[in-house]
């Protein structure tokens, strides 16, 4: 399997049995993706009183042996109506996967005693249907013409390019070209293998790799590699993430010249109280200069 590679895959399972089902749940057998290993795994999730049908994909492989490989997957996971003409239940959503969690987020896709009814269920019986695009990314292999220095991180070797360190990283790029660094292996100290994983993904073309439980680590790994493409990736990211507070989305803004972000934030403060909180804050008088005329100018448009 090319190990750069944006692949589809449409995986189909019927569980059998399912009238009894609860929170032990039922797996379907492995399915093999390149060389990576999956299953299907539904289960009743209770949410309150309600009663709900989960599914999750599960990753399969050996987590001890493959630590240098990440993917993005995009996915409609649907559950099928039986029924002639019967109209499906699906939920769609992007995430990163890598070897170190098994069991990934997964999508409600309908309450359990309606699941059982109208068509879903069928001689016992419901079928799971995932339409999966896949980026993939294995930096274990060294290729030839390809990968042409190594990262060790913890005690694991990662195979990639010189040239597309160099056009990411303002750091990489001055220890390649301007230091002419010659050794073929590089330790990467003080950064967690999970972290370096989303990190160096970030570096290829059309990975999606910030999310809400790496974003803090990639803003830092962004500033210390100085790569200003996955600096602004995480700015976009924060911009859309609502379960993060102003008050910390404006420290971000301000410590690493977010504009965009900042200017959404001080477009967020919409009462003049909001912005007298924001004063009265222990990282207020830490900001920019330039950063507190803007929260200040802001409140002359409330009086």
């Amino acid at each position: 399997m090319n190990p750069f590679v944006s692949n589809g895959n449409k995986l189909r399972w019927r569980f059998e049995n399912v009238k009894d089902l609860d929170e032990n749940g039922k797996y379907s057998e492995t399915f093999e993706i390149g060389p990576t290993k999956w299953k299907i795994f539904i289960r009743t999730e209770l949410v309150g009183t309600v009663n709900y049908l989960a599914v999750f994909s599960y990753y399969a492989g050996d987590n001890e042996n493959e630590k240098q490989w990440i993917c993005h997957t995009h996915r409609t996971i649907k559950l099928i109506n039986q029924n002639e003409n019967g109209i499906d239940v699906s939920d769609t959503f992007s995430i990163c996967y890598s070897n170190s969690r098994k069991i990934w987020e997964w999508p409600y896709l309908d309450k359990w005693d309606n699941s059982m009814k109208d068509g879903y269920m069928k001689n016992d019986s419901i079928i799971i249907d995932i339409d999966l695009s896949f980026k993939y990314y294995d930096f274990s292999k060294n290729i030839p013409n390809l990968t042409d220095i190594i990262l060790k991180v913890e005690d694991i070797e990662f195979h990639t390019s010189k040239a597309i360190l160099c056009m990411q990283s303002e750091y990489f790029y001055d220890l390649f070209i301007n230091k002419n660094h010659k050794e073929t292996v590089i330790e990467i100290k003080n950064v967690e293998l999970r972290d370096f994983r989303f990190f160096l993904a970030s570096f290829y073309p059309l990975f999606e790799s910030v999310e809400n439980k790496n974003y803090e680590k990639l803003i830092e790994l962004a500033e210390k590699y100085k790569v200003p493409t996955l600096h602004k990736n995480c700015e976009q990211f924060l911009l859309k993430y609502v379960n993060i507070t102003l008050e910390k989305k404006l420290e971000y803004a301000d410590k690493y010249d977010y504009y965009d972000l900042l200017k959404h934030c001080v477009k967020s403060l919409d009462t003049a109280q909001k912005i007298k909180n924001i004063q009265k804050s222990v990282e207020f008088h830490k900001f920019k200069e330039s950063t507190k005329l803007m929260i200040m100018t802001r409140i002359l448009d409330f009086y």
